[in-house]
């Protein structure tokens, strides 16, 4: 039998992370995620991503139209395009966008970093999701 190959790419550990939510908050704490990606989309933790457009998306209040609906962000493009299948964007709903130091952080995958412990944000910006329509991409 092999052994189990570590699929993450390991990178350094930046200083700061980002971290998109509809809510504004004092301190995040970990809750449980439901993800696409496999284990490392479904743990119960603060999530955080080294780019802060990556995050810009978590800051919407997305809408499911349809018992299929799915959000995914496409990080291969800069800016990154946010799909849309069967989901609409609360256009009129604003969002937030948190830097976070780093130091409780492990990486999770090649693009996302967690934290089991409760973090308190360096800063938090309003995000208005119309300023980023033109990285919406509806897929039906």
């Amino acid at each position: 039998m092999e052994p189990a190959v570590d699929r993450v790419r390991k990178v350094d550990k930046p200083g700061y992370l980002y971290h998109g939510s509809r809510h504004r908050l004092e301190i995040l704490e970990p809750r449980q995620a439901i993800g696409l990606g496999g284990e490392a989309d479904c743990r119960k933790a603060v999530y955080a991503v080294s780019v802060w457009e990556w995050a810009i998306a978590f800051a919407f209040a997305f809408v499911p139209t349809a018992d299929d609906a799915v959000f995914s962000v496409d990080t291969e493009t800069n800016p990154p395009r946010i799909l849309l299948q069967s989901t609409d964007v609360e256009w009129d709903r604003k969002g937030y966008l948190y830097t976070l130091p780093s130091e409780t952080f492990e990486q999770a995958d090649d693009l996302q970093w967690v934290s089991y412990s409760p973090v308190k944000p360096l800063s938090v910006e309003e995000i208005d999701p119309r300023q980023y329509r033109a990285w919406i991409v509806k897929m039906n």
